[in-house]
C-alpha cells in the first residue's frame, strides 16, 4: 500500500491524492498571477510583471512523518537565509461553504493554517530512591510519579485560539 501502482492511467496507493488539488490549486493561482501580470504589462515585452513582494512556495512530502526532511528543512532555510518576516503563510485549507454561517450567504473559504500541529516533551523523574525489586518504596515511585505528570499533562491541552480569525469572524459576522 505504500508504493504507487499505476492502473488504467490512474496512481493507487497511500497518499496517491491526499492534498493534491491544495497543489494545484495553488500554482494554478500562481500561474494566473503571472498571466495577469503578464497581460497588464506595458513594456511591450510580454513579460510579467514582478509581484509586489516575494512569494516562495514551499512544498513538502512528509508530513505525516513529522516534517523533518520537508517543512522543517524549509523552515531552517528561510531563517537561515531569509532576513524579512513572512508576512503571510497559506497551508491546508478545509471546503468552501454557503450559509455555514448564519445569516451570511456568501461562500466563505475557511483557511486551516493552523489545523494540525504537534509537540515533543521529555520529561526526568529522579526524586524518588528507587530501592530493590522485592522492596519497592512506598507511595508513588518514579513511574507512577512520571504517569501522574503525563495525565495531568493529557487533561490541561494547549486552549485553541483564533487570534488574527476574529477580525475575520467579526467581518463575516457584520
Amino acid at each position: 500500500p505504500f508504493e504507487g501502482v499505476i492502473e488504467q492511467n490512474v496512481v493507487w496507493g497511500r497518499g496517491a491524492i491526499d492534498n493534491k488539488h491544495n497543489l494545484i490549486g495553488i500554482l494554478s493561482a500562481l500561474e494566473h498571477l503571472l498571466d495577469v501580470r503578464r497581460n497588464n504589462s506595458n513594456d511591450g515585452t510580454g513579460s510579467p510583471k514582478p509581484p509586489q513582494r516575494t512569494i516562495y512556495v514551499a512544498l513538502g512530502h512528509d508530513e505525516e512523518v513529522g516534517g523533518f526532511e520537508g517543512a522543517a528543512a524549509i523552515a531552517e532555510h528561510l531563517i537561515q537565509h531569509e532576513s524579512r518576516p513572512l508576512e503571510f503563510i497559506l497551508d491546508e485549507g478545509a471546503m468552501i461553504l454557503r450559509g455555514a454561517i448564519p445569516g451570511f450567504h456568501k461562500p466563505v473559504a475557511f483557511v486551516c493554517n493552523a489545523e494540525k500541529g504537534s509537540v515533543d516533551i521529555q520529561m526526568t523523574v529522579n526524586t524518588v530512591p528507587a530501592g530493590h525489586s522485592s522492596q519497592p518504596p512506598v507511595g508513588l515511585t518514579n513511574v507512577g510519579i512520571l504517569a501522574t505528570a503525563i495525565t495531568k499533562l493529557e487533561n490541561r491541552p494547549f486552549p485553541p485560539h483564533m487570534n488574527s480569525y476574529l477580525g475575520t469572524l467579526r467581518f463575516l459576522a457584520s
